[in-house]
């Protein structure tokens, strides 16, 4: 008399990873102590916060930010803080888990089947970077991709053309 065995063997997974990044900064603040209550030290305004508050003026700028990301290079460009940079750094951090489940079962012909569940296997990988950087980076003059501007943005433009026109 033969037997015979029938064995089955199944896998299934995933895998995670998270990329982040981090910035950071040492600055000297330049405090100012004197007495002085003129018009710009009042309303707060210096030259690099007027150039970002007449790009808002400008009729239909909304519509040129919508597309692009002029508005925040203004303000990038044009606004600095009143101190020194002390130091500049750049932090990097890759994740990966990895998680695996197994199953097996067997059987021989006329006898019960035999299965067993293993525990979820998982793996972790971590990598960490610093690294120093001159100055602080800023933002380029770009346009906006089709996941920053939204889905069916074509739908988008042409109902704010219809728009214009009335």
């Amino acid at each position: 008399m033969t037997t015979s065995n029938i064995s089955t063997a199944r896998a299934s997974g995933s895998i995670t990873k998270r990329l982040q990044y981090s910035y950071a900064a040492g600055v000297r603040l330049n405090l100012r102590s004197d007495n002085n209550y003129g018009l710009s030290e009042h309303f707060g305004l210096n030259f690099g916060e007027i150039i970002p508050a007449v790009w808002e003026l400008i009729p239909y700028s909304w519509l040129i930010d919508y597309f692009t990301n002029t508005g925040a290079f203004l303000e990038d460009q044009f606004r600095s803080s009143s101190g020194n940079t002390i130091y500049t750094s750049l932090s990097t951090k890759y994740t990966e888990e990895i998680r695996m489940n197994f199953e097996w079962a067997s059987s021989t012909v006329g006898w019960k089947l035999q299965s067993q569940l293993m525990t979820p296997a998982s793996v972790k990988r971590y990598s960490f970077t610093r690294s120093s950087l001159g100055s602080i980076p800023h933002i380029g003059l770009n346009f906006k991709s089709i996941d920053a501007v939204g889905k069916h943005s074509l739908t988008k433009l042409l109902n704010l053309i219809s728009l214009l026109n009335k």
